[in-house]
């Protein structure tokens, strides 16, 4: 048991995370009982991109982005400077990170497209999900937006609608400002909401999941969105990458 959520020790969740995700009122960090509340945050393809990480003897995006959110999360709570990813593919990562094994004992969640795994008895339904050994142990769970398949029927599940696929909704929009309200609205009303229906005395834990990462790729977002100049990161490319203007628009955007 103890091997099997060794992945689990980064979920921490310190009084500053419910403010820092923007909810219309603070959340106390534990549960009357002393159990810790627990805010999960995933998001796939990431790498070591925030302000935290900047280091002056190595140039890099970090220079030039800005995450004061992730930041304090990161100054009240751990951050990591050498971690190891099970599988770089979204759903057997997500499956990984649910049950705390390796994603290639994860049966149809070992790869992307669980849909093609056949007949063959499937080893990832007898692995209980930590969210629903949590639900299982009295906590108020709910999963929301991109997800996994280890979400028990007794967790609530909210899924996105096509606004919050972040970049290609803003860059469509007429009013980009007015769109990214309406996003950011929208997920805190919903946090705000899941807090609301939280049992008196209840721990809770929240999976949040946004889909912003599978993006299309809108030439120019980085700047119109983010105002990501592209040859701000002339010299802070990896080295793999070709320091020309049209690779550091792409890596902008």
């Amino acid at each position: 048991m103890k091997d099997r959520f060794a992945l689990l020790i980064f979920i921490a969740l310190t009084a500053a995370l419910p403010t820092a995700v923007a909810a219309d009122r603070p959340a106390s960090a534990t549960a009357s009982d002393g159990r810790p509340n627990i805010l999960f945050c995933f998001s796939d393809d990431w790498g070591r991109y925030a302000s935290i990480y900047r280091d002056p003897s190595r140039p890099g995006l970090n220079d030039v982005i800005e995450t004061p959110t992730l930041d304090a999360i990161g100054r009240n709570g751990v951050v990591f400077n050498n971690a190891f990813v099970s599988a770089p593919s979204c759903t057997p990562c997500r499956a990984s990170v649910s049950t705390g094994m390796p994603f290639y004992r994860c049966g149809s969640n070992a790869f992307l497209h669980s849909h093609e795994y056949g007949k063959a008895p499937d080893p990832f339904k007898k692995l209980p999900g930590f969210s629903e050994l949590l639900v299982r142990n009295g906590y108020h769970v709910m999963h929301w937006g991109k997800t996994t398949k280890k979400a028990a029927k007794r967790i609530d599940r909210t899924h996105l609608p096509p606004i919050c696929n972040f970049s290609q909704a803003v860059s469509a929009a007429k009013d980009k400002e007015a769109r990214k309200r309406e996003i950011f609205s929208f997920v805190r009303s919903n946090f705000s909401s899941f807090l609301d229906q939280q049992p008196e005395g209840k721990p809770f834990m929240y999976w949040f999941g946004p889909h912003n990462s599978h993006r299309q790729w809108t030439r120019g977002s980085g700047k119109d969105l983010w105002g990501l100049d592209p040859d701000s990161l002339k010299g802070k490319l990896p080295k793999f990458l070709p320091d020309v203007h049209d690779v550091r628009e792409d890596v902008a955007d």
